[in-house]
C-alpha cells in the first residue's frame, strides 16, 4: 500500500512541523487534509498559530463529502482542540459538528460518525456527554450489527466519565450474551471484575 501524502505529513510533523504545515497545505483531498493539518496543529508549538492550522482543518473537514465524511474527518482536529482546553471552542465546534451531522439520513452513518467525535471529546467533558447523547440516540435509530462494535469502542471511555451512564449504554446490546460479555470485558479491564 503507497503512502498517502497524510501519512507523509504525519511522519514529518514531529521533526519539521513548518514543513509539515505547507505539505498538509498542499494536499488537495480534504479528508486528507483535514487529518494531516490536525496532526500539524497537535504539534505546534504556538498557540496563535495552532488556533490557525485547527480552522483550517476545519474548513478542509467540510469539503470531503457527505455529512458522515465531514463530521469524522473533522475528529481529528476536534481531538487536538479539545486536548488544548479551549472548552468554549470545542463546545462550538461540537454544536456545529453536531448540526452537519443531523442531516446524514442513515442512522448508521451517523453512529459511525458519532463514535469518532465522541471519542475525540474524552479531554472535554460537557462536550463528551453531549455527543454522547447523540451517540445513544443514533444507536437506537440505527438497529444495526455495528451498534455493539460501536458501543464497544465508546464503553471503556464512558465508564471512566460516568460509570452509571456506562451500564446504561451497554443495555442498548439487544443480545443478551454479547451484552453480558462486553460487560465482563469492562469489568475486567477496569479492575472491577471477579
Amino acid at each position: 500500500m503507497r503512502p498517502t501524502q497524510r501519512d507523509k505529513v504525519m511522519r514529518m510533523a514531529p521533526k519539521d512541523w513548518k514543513k509539515a504545515l505547507q505539505a498538509a497545505d498542499g494536499i488537495p483531498d480534504g479528508w486528507y487534509k483535514c487529518q494531516a493539518l490536525a496532526q500539524v496543529a497537535q504539534i505546534c508549538p504556538l498557540a496563535k498559530q495552532q488556533g490557525t492550522i485547527l480552522k483550517n482543518a476545519f474548513k478542509a473537514g467540510l469539503s470531503s463529502g457527505d455529512p458522515n465524511r465531514v463530521v469524522t474527518a473533522s475528529a481529528w482536529p476536534l481531538r487536538v482542540l479539545a486536548e488544548t482546553g479551549k472548552e468554549r471552542a470545542v463546545q462550538e465546534e461540537t454544536t456545529r459538528l453536531l448540526e452537519i451531522l443531523k442531516k446524514e439520513a442513515n442512522p448508521t452513518r451517523r453512529m459511525d460518525a458519532l463514535v469518532e467525535v465522541v471519542l475525540s471529546l474524552v479531554a472535554s467533558r460537557s462536550s463528551f456527554l453531549k455527543a454522547l447523547q447523540e451517540f445513544e440516540v443514533a444507536c437506537r435509530e440505527a438497529n444495526s450489527w455495528k451498534g455493539p462494535r460501536a458501543i464497544a469502542r465508546v464503553l471503556p471511555f464512558v465508564a471512566q466519565v460516568d460509570p452509571a451512564r456506562a451500564s446504561q449504554l451497554s443495555q442498548l446490546i439487544a443480545d443478551a450474551k454479547e451484552r453480558q460479555k462486553l460487560e465482563r470485558d469492562l469489568a475486567n479491564s477496569t479492575g472491577n471484575g471477579a
